[in-house]
């Protein structure tokens, strides 16, 4: 870290202890005996304090969301130690790459399944498409590293994420009316409603937001880039038929229309082949004239639009049996979604590209959880359905000027996933300190693709009918906790996890319409987890080995379509590769309503094994000393927050963030414009409660400005370049802003 950014957060933190002694400033403490929070989460299926799971969690509550000012799952990324929220070329910003423990998928194609599962209230969302959550009414977030199955519906290779919304209250009215107003025209309006319809037995919540807000990139036609403009709804339905039963009923939907992320032409090879031919016969020529000549601008001129409709129900049933509590949980969600770029980034067509998606999914999860044995063993079985049909087109303009537009093309992939699943975990007290935990999932998935190309005359250029890949899988999982004392606690795990293979998406011809293989991993953990001095101190440390076989990675080069050049995108298998690391977590309390926090994530991945596949060795693009994408070897946080309790009612709650991350690529192939060199986000904000329930918040994210990046693609510099240049995605610069809200 440089010394100014070092010296500016010491005196942001040295300024909020200082404040924290000004008796004349705090009349009262927000507590008499300090300590550490306490989280209560459901990674597995029941309420446990966070400090007594066996597992390597960060739970983040919603008053936590609010005040380190994240806004969405990338802000979330950025904040949390070895996690990656990235974005790509195709997604938008709405849409976003999870990575945990450099394990994910890169590549939103609907013919790859995600690295890591995202949950909202237990039902898994298959796409990655506007997965880029806004923390709109949450509860919580948990972000659960390493394989997870044999208590999620879906399994999962390298973690979840799992989204618990406020639910509906039978008890109470509550409301809360929020407006956030910002840099570059940054105007939010969100409220929620909880209605009890019948006084202990039926509850009615209702939450909307509208969101806005510029874009901070700037192109030369006067387009913004990364723009935000979305509308969000949400109603559940709360039934408490009596002491045993409850039915919930949830529905959500979300429509955006915004300008496609900020991107950055960095690099451009004029000696590839169809940039070569282009500049020889048509003016002006394309080359490093369009290069981005500062941040958060582009030259682009072609397509620049990220729009969607998603939308979603789901009945959850619950019923406390006398010897169980039995759940099922039903949903359906449909997703319809374009995305168009120009990702050439010049008022030139080398290409255009213009996408639709459409998605429908539903699921069926069945479980039973309950205690025996005077409570010493406790144990949750479940069942799990998933069913899903994606109709994916990709429209590309290429090089209109020199081919003419029948050189163009399009493509069609149709999926089908169905995924059947049974699972079941126990914990046992062996004795008072010491439990064993013992799971199992047995899956069988099978995928379906079809995939077509045409180009712009309708003439097929290559058709591949419904090819299937099937797999029956066993996920075990093993562990042992012990607790020292009532406050510390160690534990070692075995666990393995699985994700779906599956077919070439990306395939320009028919002979890359490929299959790749089903990716294991059997991940070994041990960890601590551990309070001091009566609470004030925390401390967590976990440690990781994870062993995989059959990684499966892309990479990219150029293949020729009707005679003119195309981008392909290749997915194999990596026989055997390995990530080791850790993650530490330091709180300390060291008077009434200050709090000192730091997070360290460690990380190192290496390939062990290379396919001798002749395409993947010719094509020279990884090497053993490669460095994975998605994966920085140090990732850690700092914060001070200090609350008091002011005179008249009123509550002062100040916060300061600041979140590291070592260098990183954002494709295997490791390019130079791939890189993004270490850097760090300072984040602040300062809060005023009264207690009527109106506050008002001030707040800043990125306060040193740093430029940065979330996505990269490198068609100029990689070992077989196709189209000849480099862009990357930008993220956002400075930005200040100011909420009020009521509640009551």
């Amino acid at each position: 870290m440089e010394n100014w950014k070092v010296r500016l957060l010491g005196t942001a933190a040295a300024a909020i202890v200082a404040g924290a002694g000004d008796a004349a400033f705090a009349q009262q403490a927000v507590a008499e005996e300090p300590e550490v929070q306490d989280i209560v989460v459901t990674a597995r299926r029941t309420e446990e304090r966070l400090q007594q799971v066996p597992l390597s969690i960060v739970a983040v509550t919603a008053e936590q969301l609010e005040s380190r000012s994240i806004g969405n799952l990338e802000d979330l990324g950025q904040s949390t130690p070895n996690v990656t929220f990235a974005q790509t070329l195709n997604g938008g910003s709405v849409s976003g790459v999870a990575f945990i423990r450099g394990v994910g998928q890169r590549d939103a194609n609907p013919a790859y399944d995600p690295g890591v599962g995202i949950y909202i209230d237990g039902v898994y969302m298959g796409r990655m498409y506007a997965n880029n959550f806004d923390a709109v009414e949450l509860a919580r977030v948990e972000v659960l590293r390493g394989p997870q199955g044999t208590l999620f519906g879906k399994n999962t290779s390298g973690g979840a994420i799992n989204i618990v919304t406020q639910q509906p209250d039978p008890t109470r009215t509550t409301g809360r009316f929020q407006v956030s107003l910002g840099s570059r025209d940054r105007f939010d309006l969100i409220g929620n409603l909880n209605l009890p319809l019948v006084q202990d037995r039926i509850a009615l919540r209702i939450a909307a937001a509208r969101l806005r807000q510029d874009g901070f990139g700037e192109r030369a036609d006067g387009q913004d880039m990364a723009s935000t403009h979305r509308e969000m709804l949400r109603g559940q339905l709360r039934f408490d038929l009596s002491d045993a039963f409850s039915a919930t009923i949830s529905a959500d939907w979300l429509q955006f229309d915004e300008t496609n992320a900020s991107f950055k032409l960095v690099d451009v090879n004029t000696a590839v082949g169809p940039i070569a031919a282009y500049n020889q016969f048509v003016d002006p020529d394309y080359d490093s004239r369009w290069i981005s000549p500062r941040d958060y601008f582009y030259n682009g001129g072609g397509p620049n639009s990220a729009r969607g409709e998603i939308w979603g129900t789901s009945l959850t049933l619950a019923y406390e049996a006398d010897w169980a509590t039995l759940r099922s949980i039903t949903a359906y969600r449909e997703l319809d979604v374009g995305i168009d770029v120009d990702p050439d980034g010049a008022p030139i067509v080398i290409i255009n590209k213009f996408e639709n998606a459409a998605q429908r999914q539903f699921s069926q999860e069945l479980q039973a959880s309950g205690a025996a044995i005077e409570d010493r063993l406790n144990w949750v079985l479940g069942a799990y359905y998933f069913d899903e049909d994606i109709d994916d087109t990709d429209r590309f303009e290429l090089l209109p000027a020199l081919f003419g537009p029948t050189r163009g093309f399009s493509r069609r992939l149709e999926v089908e996933n169905r995924s059947l699943a049974a699972y079941g975990q126990v914990n046992f007290a062996l004795t008072d300190q010491l439990r064993v935990t013992a799971g199992l999932r047995l899956t069988d998935d099978t995928k379906w693709v079809s995939t077509a190309q045409f180009d712009y005359l309708g003439a097929t250029v290559y058709q591949a009918l419904r090819s299937r890949h099937g797999s029956q899988s066993l996920s075990p999982r093993l562990g042992l906790d012990y607790r020292w004392t009532p406050s510390i606690m160690t534990y070692v795990s075995v666990a393995q996890g699985k994700k779906n293979g599956g077919f070439n998406g990306r395939a320009g011809r028919l002979s890359d319409f490929t299959e790749f293989e089903d990716e294991t991993v059997w991940s070994y953990e041990a960890g601590l987890r551990s309070t001091f001095l009566g609470g004030r101190i925390r401390f967590n440390a976990t440690g990781y080995y994870a062993h995989y076989r059959n990684l499966q990675l892309q990479i990219a080069g150029s293949t020729t379509v009707n005679g003119a050049p195309a981008p392909f995108s290749l997915i194999t298998n990596i026989p055997r590769s390995r990530i080791a690391g850790g993650e530490f977590e330091l709180d300390i309390v060291p008077t009434p309503g200050l709090t000192l926090s730091g997070s360290l994530g460690l990380t190192y991945a290496r390939y062990l094994e290379l396919p001798t596949d002749p395409k993947f060795v010719a094509s020279n693009i990884i090497r053993p000393d490669s460095r994975f994408s998605h994966a920085p070897k140090a990732t850690f946080t700092l914060a001070a927050q200090y609350e008091a309790t002011l005179g008249r009612g009123l509550e002062l709650s100040t916060r300061v963030d600041y979140a590291h991350r070592s260098a990183t690529f954002f494709l295997p192939e490791n390019t130079p414009a791939s890189l993004q060199p270490a850097y760090g986000l300072l984040n602040a904000r300062l809060a005023v409660e009264h207690e009527s329930g109106l506050s008002i918040a001030v707040w800043g994210r990125n306060l040193t400005d740093e430029a940065y990046i979330l996505g990269a693609f490198d068609d100029a510099r990689n070992p077989s370049p196709g189209l000849g240049f480099a862009t990357v995605n930008q993220g956002p610069p400075r930005e200040f802003g100011v909420t009020a809200q009521f509640r009551f």
